[in-house]
């Protein structure tokens, strides 16, 4: 299969900003369906200290993507995978500390 059409930098970027909401999804889906969670979603997840979990399971998913890109010499697709992981860690660091 030819990977060379997805070895750009904006598709490991999106890759890497939408699978971990998607396994995310199925996580709470599958394991957390019956924990009632007040409407300040991302305050019980911080106060339960739930938040650094639910962001490493998140970013597990990127390292597959990551190792995949690197597997197959797609350089720029895994410097996308790379900075949505920033992007999540700087949402992360925001959320955490205000």
């Amino acid at each position: 299969m030819e990977f060379s059409k997805l070895n750009k930098m904006w598709i490991g970027l999106l890759t890497g900003l939408t699978a971990p909401w998607l396994v995310w999804g199925i996580y709470w889906i599958f394991f957390q369906r019956n924990l009632e969670i007040p409407k300040d979603d991302v305050r019980y997840l911080i106060n339960q200290e739930m938040m650094v979990n639910v962001f490493k399971i998140c970013c597990g998913i990127d390292l597959l993507f990551f190792y995949l890109g690197m597997n197959k010499r797609m350089v720029n697709y895994a410097k996308g995978i790379i900075w949505s992981v920033m992007v999540y860690a700087l949402i992360l660091g925001y959320l955490t500390f205000f």
